[in-house]
């Protein structure tokens, strides 16, 4: 099932990296369509997609970069640390939320190599981050053994959403100069902000009334 810890920090880094890409999208669009309105018609493909945003308080640090390496390296301890029971690896759900902290770790590691402008490949980071949206997919589709039937249409549902994140991604590196792809991106990493247990909820539905 995965640990409390490896629910809450993948629910948080959704959120708050979902309401940072919707952010700076429209502020990078409607500073470029006003440019437009100054500069003239020239000046209509100034807008472009990036894989990751420069926060605008550290300019020459790779912040979200760092954020995902902390988050990931958080959440893969919190696994780890509560997969045991007895002095024996048990929980097989606790290896797989490893696994998705891994990639999106692994995102955030080439993320602040292309700040610094190292040696990689062309659009390394985007595709490091279709590899993780990918790969937390793959690991809700077969994260469900054992589950009731509402936990399992939560989970499927997910998973929808997460293949959204790797498409909208992979259209974003195709097409970079167009907005919609990054809009979508941002939208669906929020939408990916769960509560995939249905006790969890019906707890806080119980409370709240």
């Amino acid at each position: 099932m995965g640990s409390f810890l490896g629910h809450l920090v993948p629910g948080t880094f959704f959120i708050v990296f979902g309401a940072w890409f919707t952010y700076r999208v429209f502020l990078r669009y409607f500073t470029c369509q006003r440019a437009v309105g100054t500069l003239g018609e020239t000046c209509r493909s100034r807008y472009r997609n990036t894989s990751s945003f420069r926060c605008p308080c550290w300019p020459t640090l790779p912040l979200e970069g760092l954020l995902k390496i902390v988050a990931a390296v958080v959440g893969m301890t919190g696994e780890f640390v509560t997969a045991f029971d007895d002095g024996r690896f048990t929980h097989i759900g606790n290896a797989q939320h490893m696994t998705m902290f891994f990639f999106f770790g692994l995102n955030g590691a080439v993320d602040v190599l292309t700040h610094y402008r190292a040696p990689l490949l062309p659009d390394l980071d985007f595709v490091s981050a279709i590899l993780a949206f990918s790969m937390e997919a793959l690991l809700f589709f077969y994260h469900l053994h054992g589950r009731s039937h509402m936990d399992v249409q939560v989970h499927m549902l997910l998973f929808y959403v997460v293949v959204a994140c790797a498409v909208s991604t992979t259209l974003e590196m195709c097409h970079k100069n167009h907005v919609l792809p990054a809009v979508c991106r941002a939208y669906f990493t929020l939408l990916q902000v769960r509560l995939p247990d249905p006790v969890a909820c019906s707890l806080i539905l119980f409370y709240a009334s």
